[in-house]
C-alpha cells in the first residue's frame, strides 16, 4: 500500500487533501467556549490593619493566618507578603478535582473565620478570593489619553 502511494503522486496529494479537509471540518465542529474559566487552585487572603507597620502586620495578622491555614489538608504551598497596613497570603492547593477543591475552600474559609478572633480589633475581616482566569486576568484594558487635566480626564 505504501509503495503504491509513493509511486502515485496524485493519490498521495488526494490523500493529503482529504486529511486536511477532514481536519478543518472537525475543527469547525468542535465545541468550544469563547473564554473558558480555568481554576488554578490558588486562593488569596487579604487583610487590612490600618496604620500598622509591616512588622506589626506580619506578627499580628500574617503569622496568625498562616498558623490556622496550615491545618487545611491538600495545600501545596503558602506564600505571604506583609506590607504597611496590608497582609496578603497566597495559598496554592494540590491538583485535585473540583469537588474536593470546593471542600478544601470551605475548610480554609472556616479556619480563616476561626482566626478572626485572634486578629486585632482594628483589622478588617480577611477577604478570601479564589483566583481563576475569569477574575484574575483582564479581558480588555482601556487607556484614555488626552491633553486635559487628570481630574477632567477621569470624569
Amino acid at each position: 500500500m505504501l509503495a503504491r502511494l509513493y509511486q502515485n503522486h496524485v493519490l498521495a496529494n488526494l490523500t493529503f487533501a482529504l486529511v486536511l479537509v477532514i481536519g478543518f471540518l472537525s475543527y469547525g465542529l468542535m465545541p468550544r467556549e469563547q473564554d473558558p474559566t480555568i481554576n488554578f487552585n490558588w486562593i488569596d487572603i487579604t487583610t487590612i490593619l490600618p496604620g500598622a507597620s509591616a512588622e506589626d502586620v506580619e506578627r499580628q495578622v500574617t503569622e496568625v493566618l498562616e498558623r490556622k491555614i496550615r491545618r487545611v489538608s491538600g495545600i501545596k504551598f503558602v506564600s505571604s507578603v506583609s506590607r504597611e497596613s496590608i497582609s496578603s497570603v497566597l495559598v496554592r492547593f494540590e491538583d485535585i478535582d473540583e469537588q474536593v477543591f470546593n471542600k478544601r475552600i470551605a475548610d480554609l474559609r472556616r479556619e480563616v473565620q476561626n482566626a478572626e478572633d485572634e486578629l486585632p480589633d482594628e483589622a478588617t475581616n480577611p477577604f478570601v478570593f479564589e483566583i481563576t482566569t475569569a477574575n484574575a486576568f483582564p479581558i480588555a484594558t482601556l487607556a484614555v489619553v488626552g491633553e486635559a487635566a487628570d481630574e477632567n480626564l477621569r470624569r
